[in-house]
């Protein structure tokens, strides 16, 4: 222990420094990525040209530096930066102090999620600003600045006893404004960077979107500056693999790099002491992933894997280790639903870091629309993809660490693919929504089949081969299959895609039959579809002296009764695997054939329970899991006690039949207390849980 005291004491310095200045970098080709010591929000309202860092006149954009932060205590600190404005910009843009996130004491949480506590800066007309986040202190001034041409913003901050003094200038052709302002020392501790101001003061043209700041030369300096070397992210994000019958299947996902950086990545295995490449693959344009594929790759030992990229003149290493199967038992780590509030996670990797599971499953919503601030943009293509890499980077930002050395299972469910409650319907496109009819209930796709592709390509690429690759509509790729590892047959399976939606047989809520079992059941609808139904049939088959575990993203039942902020009681919720009856039964009773284990997600709640079609033991043991980080609370709370339950067992136990007519034997909930688990916004930050 005492060696170990003494290396801390050791390390610490080395990565937690007082550094004097700070110079920004942003040579080298146009592109949307900062570099790996920014993160920037939005990334497609980011770019760097010609050592010019541009932002949209957007609000509330920040790219913050996270190599450096501003300690509390007394001294002086100066930034300067070079900006000029497009003709049109509608929003204020400077110098960000104070950034902090919702997560007190982690540096990501502040750079994915934070927010200035302090903004200096000039308004589209040129009027100086400093002001604190809540408005509490502010002050203003107009100067004769000309924010269409090149102008220097200076900003120094002097801190003493608690109090910070801020001040100012700006200057053009030789003219300098000056404007000061106190506030709490608070408010200027944390990290730094630059960004809009969180309101629209101007009338926006039509063409808003296309107007931007720009900004060159961004420095700081002072005591008060630590430098934090290690506080980086990427080029390379984070790998995902698995590793089947001796081949390897790696995802390397990166940075939104430009088209005149460097696109190919090598993938390297460790070999008698040495690394050697093994392949040589481009960066997709779209999905900014590499992905590798390589056969007669042998382990039997933990194998040390190496993912290498030059950029900029720079070779970027990312390690990792292929992990053998087990031979005696195996723990799988299985979650879903992240609604990102509690971004980084820090104690839930932590404690699943502790248990060294052999596999990871991510059994969908790895990321929701507002994962990461301001919603999703569905289009154009090119901005909603970038959109959606930028929320993926969170989630490997959160797992990177548990999934470079374990194989992992990622399926997307709904909120990956952008829209809420997805019923599938073959790859089918979503029908608009027209006279209150139409959108998701109907059945469909919201998003592009390319953009689809581009999301399952960066989810799930590096699954074992799927079993019926053919496309469905639209060319939409298909992922479903089943591989053996470790003495575990495993089904990978898609619940969301072939589902038909219930708008198709009742176009309104007065229509639903509630409360008739063989109304809601009406023939030829569809749950996972035929092809699903096959290989879960050939699947049940193989194999019959290994244990059997299906993945997907949803439970065959419906395992609730109250849902909702406020807990309200719910019936039929078409969104569950409940629903369909009939081929949910097919479905069960295949899994119940090959006396699989079920794990899923989705419905936020923890439940363990048997599943039944003809008996109430005949299908699968299921296990849902709950959600990560849970925005949409969940309740198993029914009207009446469980049937043929343990003397003295809850009363949310034991055989119960949905509202859909399906049976399943509960074993355990892990219900909300009535009344907790409410979202509520937070000051700083998007939300905190009550």
């Amino acid at each position: 222990m005492l060696v170990v005291i003494a290396l801390l004491m050791i390390l610490v310095p080395a990565s937690q420094v007082h550094a004097e200045s700070f110079l920004a970098d942003w040579q080298g080709p146009t592109r949307t990525w900062v570099g790996p010591e920014y993160f920037a929000i939005r990334w497609q309202d980011w770019s760097v040209r010609e050592g010019r860092l541009s932002v949209e006149s957007r609000p509330g954009r920040s790219c913050v530096v996270m190599t450096r932060e501003i300690e509390r205590g007394n001294g002086v600190l100066s930034m300067g930066v070079r900006v000029e404005g497009d003709e049109g910009v509608s929003v204020p843009a400077g110098f960000w102090l104070g950034v902090r996130g919702p997560v007190e004491d982690q540096w990501r949480s502040a750079a994915a999620y934070g927010y200035y506590h302090a903004f200096a800066g000039v308004r589209p007309d040129g009027t100086l600003v400093l002001r604190d986040r809540a408005f509490k202190a502010s002050a203003t001034r107009q100067s004769a600045i000309d924010p269409t041409r090149e102008f220097d913003l200076r900003l120094t901050v002097s801190v003493s006893g608690g109090e910070a003094l801020l001040t100012l200038v700006a200057a053009q052709s030789g003219s300098a404004t000056e404007l000061t302002l106190g506030l709490d020392e608070d408010d200027v501790a944390g990290l730094l960077g630059l960004g809009t101001a969180d309101q629209v003061v101007s009338a926006a043209p039509a063409e808003h979107g296309v107007k931007k700041w720009h900004f060159e030369s961004f420095s700081a300096e002072g005591g008060r500056l630590i430098e934090h070397e290690q506080r980086t992210f990427g080029p390379i994000g984070w790998t995902q693999y698995t590793h089947v019958d001796g081949v390897l299947k790696l995802t390397a996902m990166m940075m939104p790099i430009g088209p005149n950086d460097e696109q190919r990545v090598q993938l390297l295995i460790e070999r008698d002491g040495a690394f050697v490449e093994v392949a040589d693959e481009a960066i997709d344009a779209l999905a900014r992933c590499a992905t590798f594929r390589v056969e007669e790759i042998d382990v039997d030992e933990p194998t040390r894997y190496r993912v290498r990229y030059r950029w900029r003149g720079t070779v970027y290493d990312y390690d990792g280790t292929i992990r053998p199967a087990p031979s005696v038992s195996m723990k799988i780590a299985v979650m879903s639903c992240d609604w990102g509030y509690a971004f980084p996670n820090a104690p839930l990797v932590r404690n699943v870091m502790a248990s060294d599971p052999d596999m990871l499953v991510y059994a969908g919503d790895q990321i929701y629309e507002f994962f990461g601030k301001f919603g999703a943009e569905h289009e154009p293509l090119d901005r909603s993809a970038m959109d959606y890499l930028r929320k993926y980077a969170l989630f490997g930002w959160i797992n990177g660490d548990l999934l470079r050395d374990r194989p992992s299972v990622i399926i997307p469910d709904d909120h990956d693919v952008f829209q809420g409650n997805i019923w599938g319907a073959g790859g089918l496109p979503r029908p608009p929504r027209e006279n209150g009819r139409g959108g998701d209930p109907m059945g469909g796709y919201r998003q592009p089949p390319a953009w689809i592709n581009t999301m399952q390509r960066t989810q799930t690429w590096h699954l074992p081969d799927p079993a019926d690759p053919a496309p469905v509509e639209q060319g939409i790729t298909v992922y479903f299959g089943g591989f053996t590892w470790g003495g575990v047959h495993f089904a990978v399976l898609e619940d969301r895609k072939w589902k038909t939606g219930y708008r198709r047989i009742w176009p309104s809520d007065e229509d639903i039959p509630a409360g008739d079992f063989d109304a809601l059941d009406p023939p030829g609808l569809e749950l996972l579809g035929p092809r699903q139904e096959r290989f879960l049939a050939e699947w049940a088959r193989e194999e019959t002296g290994l244990i059997h575990v299906a993945i997907s993203q949803t439970m065959f039942a419906k395992a609730h009764t109250h849902t909702g902020p406020e807990l309200r009681e719910i019936a039929e919720d078409f969104d569950t695997n409940g629903w369909p009856r009939t081929p949910r039964n097919r479905a069960v009773a295949l899994l119940g054939k090959a006396h699989a284990l079920h794990l899923a997600g989705d419905q936020h709640l923890g439940v363990l329970a048997q599943l039944g079609v003809d008996v109430w033991t005949d299908g699968p043991l299921a296990f849902m899991v709950p959600g990560t980080a849970n925005g949409w609370p969940r309740a198993w709370w029914p009207d009446r006690p469980g049937e043929n339950r343990d003397p003295g067992a809850p009363a949310y136990t034991g055989r119960f039949v949905d509202e859909f007519g399906n049976q399943m034997t509960i074993y355990a909930v892990a219900n909300p207390e009535p009344g907790s688990n409410l979202l509520i916004p937070a000051e700083d930050g998007p939300y905190r849980v009550a």
